[in-house]
Parts: structure tokens; C-alpha cells; sequence
């Protein structure tokens, strides 16, 4: 093997390493902020106290978001990240084409 493509797959090989611990810090913390929610969901004072679940989910998102953004880059780092780019805004449309057609034929012409 080349010594380029020893670095190459040396590099690539620390970003897998870097990926792993990256999802297992986002993806553990993620975890125990849910387990935390749905303890705090089967209270029976839960609804209470909405502003500090609406707080853990919104760390949960602030922990999704930062663990997408760190893999990705590291992804990126190596020459092989993802770009949904157009395919997941078809894929929308297209789900609120179908909603609108629904909701055409059954919700308002069902009245």
C-alpha cells in the first residue's frame, strides 16, 4: 500500500473513531434526558410543571442538532458527507400534495 493511502486510511479511520465517540456522547445524553421526560410524564404532578419538560426536550434537540453537526463535519473532514439537498424537499412537498389531496377528498367532502 502507498503511503497515501496509509494516511488516508489512517485518517479515516480516526474519523470512525471520532464518529463513535461523538454519537456515543450525544446519543447516552440524549437517552437519559428521555428516560428522564417520560419518568417525569408518569407523575402524577407532570402537568404542573410544563415549562421544565418543555426545557429537557429542548435540550434534547440542542443535543440532536449538535451531535448531526459534529458528525457531519467530520464527515466532511474525510470527503464523504451527506447532502439530502433536494430529495428531502421533494419528499415534503410531496407528503403536503398528498395531505392537501386527502384532506380534499375525504375531510371536506365527507361534510
Amino acid at each position: 500500500m502507498s503511503a497515501a493511502k496509509t494516511a488516508d486510511a489512517l485518517r479515516l479511520r480516526g474519523t470512525v473513531k471520532d464518529l463513535d465517540a461523538l454519537s456515543q456522547e450525544g446519543f447516552s445524553s440524549i437517552e437519559a434526558l428521555a428516560r428522564v421526560a417520560l419518568m417525569a410524564l408518569e407523575t402524577p404532578d407532570a402537568h404542573r410543571f410544563p415549562e421544565l419538560l418543555a426545557g429537557v426536550l429542548g435540550t434534547i434537540a440542542g443535543i440532536a442538532q449538535t451531535t448531526k453537526s459534529a458528525a457531519s463535519a467530520c464527515a466532511v473532514g474525510v470527503g464523504c458527507g451527506w447532502d439530502a439537498g433536494p430529495r428531502d424537499e421533494l419528499r415534503r412537498m410531496e407528503a403536503h400534495r398528498a395531505a392537501r389531496e386527502y384532506e380534499a377528498r375525504f375531510v371536506r367532502g365527507a361534510a
